[in-house]
């Protein structure tokens, strides 16, 4: 099951999931991981409801936290806090071949290593 909760969806990606944003979800928003400290919600009229929400930053930049409305942003996405990240296409990861054998190819010396799944 994929945790991944997408917010905001192109026409081209059919969406997994949608669901408002809470306190305590991880968020991607402006290219940016973060942490969702608020989320107020609030009705606009004819538009429906929007949420103000306010997401403090996990990578040390700056600003360390927005204030933004959630619905109005493009190229969001949620995940639940006790969700699994998305590894596969992630190469700092590694890669698992389909012997059961981690790979890790960012070096000169390519690291393997018996795969805890595979016993």
């Amino acid at each position: 099951m994929d945790h991944l909760l997408s917010a905001r969806h192109s026409d081209q990606t059919p969406p997994l999931v949608s669901q408002p944003p809470r306190v305590g979800m991880l968020a991607r928003v402006r290219n940016r991981q973060g942490l969702i400290s608020a989320s107020e919600p609030f009705d606009g009229s004819e538009e429906g409801r929007f949420h103000l929400v306010t997401v403090e930053y996990l990578d040390g930049e700056t600003p360390q936290e927005d204030q933004l409305i959630w619905e109005r942003e493009v190229g969001t996405s949620l995940r639940e806090p006790t969700a699994l990240p998305n590894v596969s296409g992630d190469p700092a990861m590694g890669h698992v071949l389909s012997s059961g054998v981690n790979c890790r190819c960012d070096s000169p010396r390519i690291q393997t290593s018996e795969s805890p799944l595979t016993s």
